[in-house]
């Protein structure tokens, strides 16, 4: 054999190593997936891993935990942010931050709503707000007893002072409290007559329905409020506004439903000077 033949298998052997050397050594893209990025404790958390070749996995979560098998689910007992770890084959990684949040609390989103202050005699509208309970019981601290099971409930306190209201539910895990002044009866404040109430409730209700709603806004413009436009007319939570803003966003804004009103007189002109009304949406 030449030289000049051995010269050339060598080299040729040099270079075929070579080249094996670099495939073997390349770096192999880890196709892998750990989602969601965000979650709360008792979510799973998904992983999957398509790379290819692959012939083993190692997922390691970051809390001591790890799997062997491509893909699967993951639950973390503890909010906190983790590493998650893949190793594909024993050499090729990917790295994954995950952040786990601890579980919002049921009662997170209830609320006692209820005034700050009214007057002797007044009756007042006390509300749970916010996610549905199938046992509520109110203490308005005028007594030692309970005194109402709806979610909406109006009392009447006979005595100024300060009181405790007490809200309890089956989904909150201790009561609600807020304090209410009641100060002595406002002398321009006169308890309708259950008649005046009850009319008043009943030509609301149409036109929150959209049942002529011209006629009964005249009505109860001229009947109750001395034409007084502008009389003050508090629904709910919402900021107060007046009859005629109030009255046109019933009309305008459908699906209202009127449950309660209760009303100031002035005893001057005995006119109807303020209404409070509690209502909710019909979704």
């Amino acid at each position: 054999m030449s030289q000049k033949w051995l010269l050339s298998t060598v080299t040729f052997a040099l270079t075929a190593g070579l080249l094996l050397l670099l495939y073997s050594s390349r770096r192999v893209e880890v196709r892998a997936r750990a989602w969601p990025q965000g979650l709360v404790v008792g979510e799973p958390l998904h992983y999957a891993d398509s790379t290819s070749p692959a012939h083993s996995w190692h997922w390691e979560f970051g809390q001591g935990n790890s799997s062997l098998a491509p893909r699967g689910e993951f639950y973390y007992a503890h909010a906190g942010t983790y590493q998650v770890r893949l190793t594909v084959d024993g050499q090729h990684q990917r790295l994954f931050t995950i952040t786990v949040r601890a579980p919002l609390r049921r009662d997170s989103t209830i609320r006692l709503l209820a005034p700050a202050e009214g007057y002797q005699g007044e009756k007042l509208t006390f509300q749970l707000f916010g996610a549905p309970a199938n046992k509520v019981s109110w203490k308005f601290g005028e007594t030692k007893q309970i005194d109402s099971h709806e979610a909406t409930a109006f009392y009447a306190y006979t005595k100024p002072g300060t009181y405790t209201v007490e809200l309890t539910t089956d989904v909150t895990a201790r009561p609600m409290r807020k304090k209410i002044t009641i100060l002595p009866r406002y002398s321009s404040f006169v308890q309708p007559t259950d008649t005046t109430v009850e009319d008043i409730l009943w030509r609301l209700r149409r036109i929150a329905k959209g049942q002529q709603v011209n006629q009964h806004y005249t009505y109860l413009l001229t009947h109750y409020l001395c034409n007084e436009a502008n009389a003050p007319v508090v629904a709910g939570s919402a900021p107060p506004s007046d009859f005629y803003s109030y009255c046109m966003n019933l009309q305008f804004d459908p699906g209202w439903i009127i449950d309660a009103v209760a009303v100031e007189t002035d005893t001057t002109t005995d006119c109807t000077a303020k209404l409070v009304v509690t209502q909710h949406k019909n979704d």
